[in-house]
């Protein structure tokens, strides 16, 4: 990864280490995602969010990498996206009930986002 981030979110899914959003060195909040395979330590960048976001969470459940909430250039934000890692595609999927940031989130046992 070849810059400086912060208040970035990630997520490991096998063995791959998956890092997404943030502010920038110019403290911008942004919209890249990459990866890290573990395996033989090569950087990859991916597509980017739809949503530049930072103070997000960021889980991953089947197929799939979910960014909720967090704080945009436009302000805090209810959007939730997710992110198919067998194509690569970013889609927007049904918007949380209210805004979050800095906020926890996890993968119950029956397979829900909590």
């Amino acid at each position: 990864m070849p810059e400086k981030l912060c208040l970035h979110q990630c997520v490991v899914v096998g063995p791959c280490l998956y890092i997404a959003g943030g502010f920038d060195s110019f403290s911008v909040i942004i919209d890249e995602v990459w990866r890290l395979d573990l395996t033989d330590g090569t950087w990859k960048k991916l597509p980017p969010m739809k949503a530049p976001r930072a103070c997000f969470q960021l889980v991953a459940l089947g197929e799939y990498l979910f960014a909720l909430g967090g704080l945009t250039p436009a302000g805090y934000t209810r959007s939730m996206e997710r992110f198919e890692m067998m194509t690569e595609e970013w889609e927007f999927t049904a918007p949380l009930i209210h805004s979050l940031h800095r906020h926890a989130a996890c993968i119950t046992e029956q397979g829900k986002v909590q």
